[in-house]
């Protein structure tokens, strides 16, 4: 508890008053004050993996509903645009379904090899990406991590199914065509089936301690 001292600045009164009648001076003054709000170190969440899970789950469902639909409908060259075109409003649109600590998630896809720039991993999603990259896939389990001091993300690898090879495995001349104009730096084909693409992620803020002082 802080005790502030506050100097009290007074005069003699004009009445002159007699030495033993006069009342005494208040030369200091102590303040109780109000217990103090101390902002502690950030508290993880209750059940990080459970929180970053349901966090993506929107962004994911509706990204592979958006282009299987269009695989569905027009094959790999209406996916390809619509990959193009939607999905980054798909992750956008997807942001803030879940609230942690004082702000919204953000959810997105990062990757080593990136077609869209916007995927490019950052140097946290390489340290997991690469954790991922050196274990059986049954051990690819989900995690969740602090990023700094005040920010943690989850995380959950991305691996190369069937669908995916038309456009990221050995693409057709037409579907090479549309990703050399769409995607001039396009790092992302000559996968096959099993191989770890990149990462779904979630990141939020870490939630304060708030605690009265003594």
């Amino acid at each position: 508890m802080i005790a502030f001292t506050l100097i009290a600045c007074a005069t003699s009164p004009n009445v002159d008053l007699e030495e033993s009648v006069r009342p005494p001076l208040v030369d200091t003054v102590e303040v109780v004050p109000v217990p103090l709000i101390i902002i502690d170190a950030p508290e993880p969440p209750a059940d990080p993996l459970e929180l970053g899970a349901e966090a993506l789950a929107p962004f994911k469902s509706a990204l592979r509903e958006t282009l299987m639909a269009g695989m569905q409908g027009g094959g790999p060259a209406v996916a390809l645009e619509i990959c193009h075109t939607q999905a980054p409003a798909i992750a956008e649109s997807s942001q803030g379904d879940v609230v942690a600590g004082p702000g919204e998630m953000a959810v997105g896809r990062g990757t080593m090899a990136p077609r869209n720039p916007s995927n490019d991993a950052t140097p946290w999603m390489i340290d997991i990406i690469e954790h991922y990259a050196s274990v059986p896939r049954a051990a690819a389990a989900p995690v969740a991590v602090p990023i700094d001091d005040l920010n943690w993300a989850y995380a959950e690898p991305i691996f190369v199914e069937e669908p995916c090879l038309a456009c990221h495995g050995e693409p057709s001349p037409e579907i090479q065509a549309m990703l050399n104009e769409r995607y001039p730096e396009d790092q992302a084909t000559g996968y096959e089936v099993g191989d770890l693409w990149g990462i779904f992620w979630a990141s939020g803020t870490l939630e304060p301690v708030i605690i009265p002082s003594p």
